[in-house]
Parts: structure tokens; C-alpha cells; sequence
């Protein structure tokens, strides 16, 4: 029975340390895991901008397109003597 303390002994230590050092790498995961979620929470929040302030400036711009078509159309009934309304839809 004495042979067999000392490896009772052993096996306690590295159990323990075995514990120990499943304890840290899920630790140390688990907070690599959140750091990597607020990080992709805040990179979605400036794509989302992005693509907003995008849209904007398409929207904007056709805006700004069509209302020179629409102009130049105005433009062009006054030089052939036509109503504006020929070129309304």
C-alpha cells in the first residue's frame, strides 16, 4: 500500500494541473471569443454606414441626373415651340 500512495499522489498532482490548464485555455477562449464579437458587432455597424452613406449619394445623384434630363427636355420643348406637357408621362 505505501508503493501506492506516491502514485496516488502523482496522479492527484497532474490531474490537478491537467484542471488548472483546461480552466486558463477556456478562460483564455472564452474571452477571445467576446473580444471577437464586439469586434465584429462594431464592424458591422460601420459597413452598415458605409453602405448607407453609399446609397445616399446614388440616390442623391440620380436625383441630381434626372433633374437635369428633365431640364434639358424643358429646354428643348421651349426651342421647338411645344408644351412642356408633350414631354410629361
Amino acid at each position: 500500500m505505501n508503493l501506492r500512495r506516491p502514485y496516488s499522489a502523482v496522479i492527484a498532482a497532474f490531474a490537478t494541473g491537467l484542471v488548472a490548464v483546461v480552466a486558463f485555455v477556456g478562460h483564455s477562449l472564452w474571452q477571445t471569443h467576446e473580444r471577437l464579437n464586439r469586434e465584429a458587432a462594431m464592424e458591422a455597424d460601420g459597413l452598415a454606414r458605409l453602405q448607407q452613406q453609399y446609397l445616399f449619394a446614388s440616390i442623391h445623384e440620380t436625383d441630381l441626373v434626372l433633374a437635369a434630363a428633365g431640364d434639358e427636355f424643358r429646354l428643348q420643348a421651349a426651342d421647338m415651340r411645344r408644351p412642356t406637357q408633350t414631354f410629361n408621362v
